[in-house]
């Protein structure tokens, strides 16, 4: 089973394999083409696949993309990688640490980015063609939004940045959101300061 999410925020589980979905649709012509042929469970917001174990498949997972993936083309950082515990395979041996406030740069790589906030992985999809000032600003957004109850539930989605603020929605609030981009780009310990002047901003 394929479920079709209409967010840009993914949340997989501790093991997964993550796909650019552009690479499937050009490799297999379909999504749905591609997890009917080779039998996959997992979700998708049509810019990232997310493939799931599942009982018949065992751990096959990684075998799966390092052998069939392989064959038709997908290459493993540039089209997929595959997450354990959490953490792509060839971080696990590394000393990364969740921060102090519940969140971290989980990875970076220029199609998929991510973050951690509560234990739980939040991935998104980076549009390559988008300036580096444009992805880092979101993953700021993010990592800031992380912060403040439950904003991060509510699908981020970054519309715009000038010179000095961030322009964004949250699902289910039918209003364009702004923050300082020195907000967004400031140590942790000021940030504090301004929270609750920003959720009541954000909640208004």
């Amino acid at each position: 089973m394929f479920q079709y999410k209409d967010t840009d925020l993914l949340t997989p589980p501790k093991t997964a394999l993550i796909l650019r979905a552009h690479k499937i649709v050009e490799q297999f012509g379909s999504i749905r083409f591609f997890k009917n042929y080779f039998n996959l469970h997992g979700e998708t917001n049509g810019k990232l696949v997310l493939c799931f174990e599942k009982s018949d498949f065992s751990d096959a997972l990684p075998e799966f993309a390092d052998d069939t993936l392989f064959s038709y083309g997908f290459q493993l950082f540039t089209d997929y990688i595959f997450i354990s515990e959490g953490m792509p395979t060839f971080l696990r041996e590394d000393k990364i640490t969740t921060a102090d406030k519940g969140y971290h740069n989980l990875m970076k790589f220029n199609w998929l980015q991510s973050i951690i906030s509560n234990k739980v992985t939040y991935m998104w999809y980076n549009e390559p063609s988008l300036s580096t000032d444009y992805k880092n600003t979101i993953f700021k957004l993010m990592q800031y939004l992380a912060t403040i109850d439950d904003c991060i539930l509510l699908d981020p989605r970054l519309l715009s940045i000038d010179n000095d603020n961030a322009y964004f929605t949250l699902r289910g609030k039918h209003q364009i959101y702004s923050l300082p981009l020195k907000v967004l780009f400031q140590s942790e310990k000021k940030v504090e300061g301004i929270t609750v002047a920003t959720k009541k901003f954000i909640y208004e």
